[in-house]
């Protein structure tokens, strides 16, 4: 009987270890920094690379810290996910574990503001030059696009009055998207650490990185997300499919349908110490 207690008791110590071994090692450390970063969506300040790759999503992103800022920046290389990001924007979401009520989010481009956030294609009643489907035209405009995006949704903040802030605002919150040389869409936030009001030492910080589902409400203009059927036929696809006005993404053309996934949410979740 003492044998098998001892065994017990042997087997509940391994498995507290093993638990507090794993979750140390689920808990990242926001990386330090000794000066501020330039948000601009070059990432040139961030070093080689982003720290942090999710392989089931294949995307890079990073998390840092100063004394005056929280910064965020995520790449983007898939074509699919990019018009989502463009069309639906990014929430970054985060708040001290256990403390939902301390929950801050900022969400760039907002799709209930922002006219530039969805994509818009060419309405149905206009006339498609080859020009206008030229790839090199569509690149031209998606990188257009991106410097007319100004409002941010913003939640949880006590200093903002509002939810909707431009990118011009006055309490130091930064969000940028801009597409690098490689053709991947790179989004830099920045929120300055006075506004979160909390203690950031005391315990880990759950950080929610998602880009948003094409819904209903944000559909805009009768678009359904890239890669669903009655859309363009694309460079090779031979013009507008009949019978139906819906339009979804270009065929052959830089990669807009077939995504797989095209239309959910993205989402990342992490634990980060300051």
């Amino acid at each position: 009987m003492k044998t098998a207690s001892v065994l017990l008791l042997m087997l509940g110590c391994s498995v507290n270890v093993f638990t507090a071994d794993a979750q140390s090692k689920s808990i990242k450390n926001l990386k330090k920094l000794n000066q501020n970063l330039v948000v601009d969506g070059q990432l040139k300040d961030w070093g080689d690379s982003l720290s942090n790759y999710n392989p089931d999503k294949k995307i890079h992103y990073a998390l840092a810290q100063n004394q005056e800022n929280l910064y965020f920046a995520i790449r983007i290389e898939n074509r699919g996910q990019q018009e989502q990001a463009m069309r639906n924007g990014i929430t970054l979401t985060f708040n001290p574990e256990g403390k939902k009520k301390e929950t801050y989010s900022l969400t760039f481009p907002s799709p209930d503001r922002d006219e530039n956030s969805l994509f818009v294609m060419p309405k149905a009643d206009r006339a498609l030059t080859e020009q206008q489907l030229k790839q090199e035209d569509m690149e031209e405009r998606r990188k257009a696009d991106l410097l007319k995006l100004r409002d941010i949704q913003v939640k949880g903040f006590p200093d903002v009055e509002t939810d909707h802030i431009t990118t011009a605002n006055t309490y130091g919150i930064k969000t940028v998207l801009q597409f690098d040389d490689s053709g991947a869409l790179v989004y830099e936030a920045a929120v300055p650490v006075k506004m979160l009001h909390s203690d950031l030492n005391s315990k880990p910080w759950v950080f929610d990185i998602k880009i948003n589902s094409f819904a209903a409400s944000n559909n805009k203009d009768g678009l359904k997300p890239p890669g669903e059927n009655g859309g363009m036929g694309g460079m090779n696809g031979g013009g507008m499919r009949g019978g139906s006005m819906n339009r979804g993404g270009i065929g052959n053309m830089g990669g807009y349908g077939n995504q797989g996934n095209a239309g959910k949410a993205v989402e990342i979740k992490d634990k980060f110490m300051w």
